[in-house]
Parts: C-alpha cells; structure tokens; sequence
C-alpha cells in the first residue's frame, strides 16, 4: 500500500487527508504507473514520507536522485515529486516549487500517466497557495481532477483533490463554490470506507461549510465526532504513524464540543472530545526584553484514563497574510535571554549613570587684579585657582564689569543614585520576567484524571492575520484558529 501523505500536515487540520493518494484495490496504484522501475531506497523515501520523517525521505530521495543514470525519466519524475512533497511538509516552500516544476517537465515530456500528472498538479497548487495565487491554485486543482477523473470516476485520490479544491474555495471565502468539492469528496468516501477518519473529515467539511451557508447539518457532525473518539487516539501514545490518518479535533465555531469565551482581556477557544478539554488563547508578548507569540493552554482530563499532553512539538503555523512555519522557542532558552539581556541594558545604565554630572555657576565681584600664589593675572584672563580639589575639576571663569562668573562641572549625586535605581529595577523585571516563563512553560506532562494543568507555549513573533495553534495530545491533535 503506497500512501500519498497529506501535503503540509502540520498546517491543514482542516484537509488532514487532502491531496492525499491512498491507494487501496478499487484505485489505481501510482507505484504502479509510475514506480515501476524503482529501487528499495525510492520506495523507502517514499515511506519516510508518508511517516512524516521527512529529514529521512529528503535524505533518501537526494541520495537516489544523485544517483539515477542516463533515461530514467520515470524514476527522476517519482523522485522529484516525493522530494518536492517534503520540502513542502517541511515549510522549505522556494525548494519545494524547484523540484515540482521539474516534475511537471518531466511528466509532460514523458508522456506520464494521468495519476502521475494528477498528484504534481495537486502538488503545484499547494505551492501556489504558499505564493498568495490562490485562483491559479484553483485552477490548477481543475486540471487535477480532470487528469484523475479519467482513471476513475469513485477513487480516494479524486476524494483528495476534490476536498483540496474545496478548501482553497473555502479559504477565499467562495462558501457555494466550495460545497460542491466537498460534497462529491463525502459521497466517494462514503462508498469506500464508512467508518474512516477521511470521512469523518468529510463530515466535518460539508457540516463546516453549510454552517457557513446558513445549513444546520447536525447529524454529520455528530457521525464525524463519533468515528474520531471512538479511535480513542487521545488515550494513545504517540508513535510514528501514517500522516493521512492523523485525528485532529479542529475548533469549528457552532460545533457542539466547542465554544469561545473571554480569559484575561483574550478571546479563548475551547474544544472538548473524549472528555478531554483544551482551551487555548494567544496574545503577543510585548515584554521590553523579549517579543513573542504567548499562547496559554489549560487542559482539564474529566475521563477516567490518563493522557499524554505534548508528547509531539506543538505547531504554530501562520496561514494569512501568507503560509509560514513559526519555530517554538524553548522556555529555558527565553528565559535566558531575557535575564542576559536585561543585564546587559542594565549595565549600560550604570556606566552611562556614573559619569553623570552637573554644572555649578559662581559669580565673584572683585576690584583690580586677581592674585594667587603665580602672581597676578588681569581679571579677564584669570584662570581661578590653581590647585584642583578632585580629578575632572574643570573651572573656568569670564569677567565682565569686574565680576567674575565661574563655570564648574561636578558629580551629579542624585542622577547617579537614580541611574543605580533604574538599573536595578531593570534587572530586577527581567529577573521576574525569566522567572515567570520558567514556572509557567508547558512541556510533555501527563495529565491524570480529573486533574487541570494550563501553562504557556512561546513561538518567534509575527504579524499574522490567521493562524494555526495545534496541540498533541495522546496520539491526536487538538487545533485552534486563531484570527487577528
């Protein structure tokens, strides 16, 4: 069984099985039209891939590329896509359209089969998607289908790309074009397997986007929530699995095991399943020492079963204004760097406070020539006195009228004083800043029954306009969508 993975899995909760080529008796195989002549280490890459380790399949696939002979087209064409795939799951999206546009050279100089030209025309739209193109991603999905509908008319890899369709439309906020996408994609997966977590996505597709028409369709989202429970993947550990089949419990506004509040002045998202519920809200730090995305988790366990929370590295994926793979930033490592930095503006300002100083004026009314222990000297070239009563001493004076104005500069006491203050409290609020990521960072913990943790996850910062926040719990994924 050759499994087409889902093409940016860490972002589309929505589409967990989009643009994904399952292949199973009643639909063609694409090892077999386009494979055929490929070694182990191509179908390992391909393997690595649908696990999701894509550090493996790049590896491979480079490997095998590097080594590929003179007319082995095919061969070049599967490996290129599998290659283009995984720099596509890996955010690498500029590498992923070099290797993809290859792959479409080679399938319409090969003459390929329809599946193969199908799966990298799917591919070329998630690239587009990436590139704000979003109409030539729609178009291109048009010739997808019409590649793949003549193989077959009832085949998962049609359900894919029809559901891929669906969401791009979705995302524009084409709602009726949407619906006939997702419709067809729910009707082929209910003829194939009833009991599926791609149909339960399907499910969860048509109730989305008739929710959005104005269509109450509860039945379908009640069958939706029930397959994906019922996989009980929550109370799973994690462990390496085929991607497509991934259970992800998604925020949908009106869906009966969500719910939106308020927490702190932040709007919080809240999704329940299997008794298990995790709200999320996300704000940007604006600390003087750091900037970051700051997202807050609670996780309340009201089931009779332990879970195991974040035993994956949450993802926090920015789809608007443009698709981006946002980094985690390891608590420790924040923390750090905000003490490191708030004593480094601290010491900054105990240096600059020191050499604070002041200016004295002195008027001194004389008659006739001034004298000091030199002799004399003409009232209005005297220089004051000779000696220098601390180091820095700089007097000066002017005469006019026989009045001498003295012009020193001194220590300023109290702006030293207030610098030393500064620079304490300085270090003192990132001291307390540090302090309070190290008690409140959430990492892999497991959550006993009847028992509530909440915590923060740190993400580098970004303007986004819509978002993605997934949370692993167990073997499933809890995601949010957050928009600004």
């Amino acid at each position: 069984m050759v499994t087409k993975p889902i093409l940016l899995a860490s972002i589309i909760a929505l589409l967990s099985q989009c643009a994904t080529f399952a292949q199973n008796e009643s639909s063609p195989s694409y090892k077999g039209t386009v494979q055929n002549s490929l070694s182990k280490a191509a179908d390992d890459c391909q393997s690595a891939l649908n696990m999701g380790d894509y550090d493996r399949a790049k590896q491979l696939a480079t490997n095998a590329l590097n080594s590929l002979g003179k007319g082995q087209t095919q061969d070049e064409l599967a490996l290129r896509v599998v290659l283009g795939e995984t720099y596509l799951n890996q955010g690498n999206f500029q590498d992923a359209a070099k290797e993809l546009e290859k792959a479409m050279k080679l399938a319409n100089k090969a003459s390929s089969s329809n599946q193969a030209y199908a799966r990298v025309l799917d591919d070329l739209s998630w690239v587009y998607q990436t590139q704000n193109k979003q109409d030539l991603a729609l178009q291109t999905l048009d010739q997808a289908l019409a590649a793949q509908r003549k193989i077959s008319d009832s085949s998962s890899d049609l359900a894919d790309i029809l559901e891929h369709a669906g969401w791009v439309a979705e995302q524009q906020g084409q709602y009726a074009k949407a619906s006939p996408y997702f419709e067809e994609a729910l009707t082929i997966r209910q003829k194939i397997d009833p009991s599926s977590v791609a149909l339960a996505n399907d499910l969860e597709h048509v109730w989305s986007n008739s929710f959005r028409l104005g269509q109450t369709k509860p039945d379908l989202y009640a069958q939706a929530l029930s397959i994906k429970e019922n996989t009980n993947d929550i109370f799973k550990a994690f462990a390496p699995h085929d991607v497509s089949n991934t259970v992800v419990f998604s925020f949908r506004q009106g869906a009966p095991n969500c719910a939106l509040g308020s927490s702190g002045g932040l709007i919080q998202q809240s999704i329940t399943a299997n008794q298990i519920t995790i709200d999320a809200a996300i704000a940007k730090d604006q600390s003087n020492f750091s900037k970051s995305e700051r997202a807050y988790v609670r996780i309340n366990n009201q089931s009779n079963q332990p879970v195991q929370i974040l035993m994956q590295r949450p993802s926090f994926i920015v789809l608007k204004p443009k698709i981006q793979f946002i980094n985690q930033i390891e608590s420790s490592e924040l923390a750090s760097k905000i003490e490191k930095k708030g004593e480094s503006k601290a010491k900054w300002i105990r240096f600059w406070g020191s050499q604070a100083t002041q200016t004295m004026t002195t008027n001194v009314m004389q008659s006739g020539n001034m004298m000091n222990s030199y002799g004399y000297f003409p009232p209005t070239f005297g220089y004051g006195y000779p000696y220098m009563p601390y180091p820095g001493y700089i007097p000066s004076n002017r005469n006019m009228n026989n009045m001498t104005t003295m012009v020193t500069s001194v220590p300023d006491y109290e702006a030293r004083a207030r610098a030393m203050e500064k620079a304490n409290a300085v270090t003192a609020q990132s001291q307390a800043t540090a302090s309070d990521i190290r008690e409140n960072a959430l990492g892999p913990i497991t959550v006993q029954p009847g028992r509530t943790i909440e915590g923060s996850l740190y993400f580098q910062p970004t303007d986004f306009k819509e978002a993605l926040l997934r949370i692993p719990a167990g073997n499933a994924l809890f995601e949010f969508r957050f928009i600004r």
